[in-house]
């Protein structure tokens, strides 16, 4: 019965019209074995309401670990489903690792993993009695400087997946437009006499089915939490299945989602490294980027130096989404002024604003303008100058030879 009402959740009825966007934020856990590190995890405390056509934009702060801030817009909808029960939906924290049995519940809500750094944090959006169907729908990433950026969302099962019997199980179900299902992690709990208590099968390599190993006896019960990840998708369906009746198993599943930013990191290099005034004389500066954007962009550069000396397109260079290497030129302005010496011009990737946008990497380069044309006065021989007393000297020397001529003659 349970598989037949998840089959028919995949059979939806047209989505409602978005509400106005709600500001919420996105908060990295105190701890977890994991990528603890760098998942923001999405807190859904603004959730306004979770009726049957329940849609709500929301726009999420989601500061990175390289110090780049960045927004993901999102609309969360609940959508209609072909289903006698339709479960309700709440945002909450994250389940505690306790349940009606002993050595129950989501190894996820434990508190050295993934703990929220304070308790007012959502993140769970919890089904309860039945069958929902969610969609994370339009999911948009973008940095100060409005690129649509790259990033991964990780999906995760925040409540225990509970056997409802030797043939029946609840069951989550994450579908993605993006890139394939990744990195599937297993935490497993540090209770209970079995470590696999949650098993993932993949019907395809965009869709995983999260359910309780079977059979289990509640006493034997601990869910282990399963998180995959995926790149750049635009929308994120979980289908929630839970038990529709009051019992003495769980009525209740909870997912979270987090967001990885894709960071564009921006190196410069210049070649050759130097240039003399001469017409023709340019340097190529490449500009290469990791992490590039999924929208057009563009990458400043700051150049000093003499401006005298050069001319370049290199201020602002731009690039096509996903292209990750452009050039630009720095060009020697000719001239035949001797003795101007060298003029070293750096050439620098821009963090891009008072809010930096992108990471820089590397180092500032130097192309350098050289002189041709020799010192000031090349090519003018000086005619050497005789003193005074070189002079007298010079005279004396001649009298006596005339004399010497006279007397040699008479």
């Amino acid at each position: 019965m349970k598989h037949k009402l998840l089959a028919l959740a995949g059979l939806l009825l047209p989505w409602t019209l978005a509400q106005a966007q709600t500001s919420a934020q996105a908060y990295q856990a105190l701890d977890g074995p994991v990528n603890a590190d760098v998942i923001r995890w999405l807190d859904f405390s603004g959730m306004t309401g979770a009726g049957p056509s329940y849609s709500q934009d929301f726009l999420f702060d989601v500061p990175s670990p390289s110090g780049v801030s960045t927004q993901l817009a999102l609309t969360l909808e609940r959508g209609s489903i072909l289903a006698t029960y339709h479960g309700t939906l709440s945002a909450r924290p994250l389940p505690a690792y306790v349940g009606a049995q002993p050595n129950r519940g989501s190894t996820f809500g434990l508190t050295a993993r993934y703990r929220p750094d304070t308790a007012a944090r959502e993140p769970a959006l919890r089904s309860r009695g039945g069958i929902m169907r969610l969609n994370l729908n339009q999911l948009v990433l973008t940095n100060p400087a409005g690129h649509e950026l790259q990033f991964q969302m990780v999906a995760v099962d925040a409540e225990e997946t509970t056997p409802l019997g030797n043939s029946q199980t609840e069951g989550i179900r994450f579908t993605t437009d993006g890139g394939d299902w990744i990195d599937p992690v297993q935490l497993t709990p540090l209770a209970g006499q079995l470590a696999a208590t949650v098993l993932a099968s993949y019907p395809d390599p965009k869709s995983v089915l999260l359910q309780s190993r079977l059979p289990l006896l509640p006493e034997n019960y601990a869910a282990s939490a399963w998180m995959h990840t995926t790149t750049n998708p635009s929308n994120i369906i979980a289908i929630l299945g839970t038990e529709p009746s009051p019992g003495d198993q769980s009525e209740a599943q909870a997912v979270a989602f987090g967001v990885i930013p894709l960071i564009p990191e921006a190196r410069v290099t210049c070649t050759p490294a130097t240039l003399v005034d001469t017409a023709g004389q340019s340097a190529t500066c490449t500009v290469d980027v990791i992490n590039p954007p999924r929208s057009a962009y563009a990458i400043g550069l700051t150049l000093t130096g003499d401006a005298a000396r050069f001319s370049s397109n290199c201020a602002s260079v731009a690039f096509a989404e996903l292209q990750t290497q452009a050039t630009c030129t720095i060009s020697a302005t000719p001239n035949t002024t001797p003795g101007d010496g060298t003029a070293p011009v750096t050439v620098a990737v821009s963090s891009g604003g008072a809010e930096p946008s992108w990471v820089v990497a590397g180092t500032p380069q130097t192309v350098t303008v050289r002189d041709d044309d020799g010192p000031s006065g090349a090519g003018v021989t000086a005619v050497p100058t005789l003193g005074e007393w070189m002079l007298t000297m010079l005279g004396l020397g001649l009298g006596a030879l005339g004399l010497r001529r006279i007397r040699s003659r008479g």
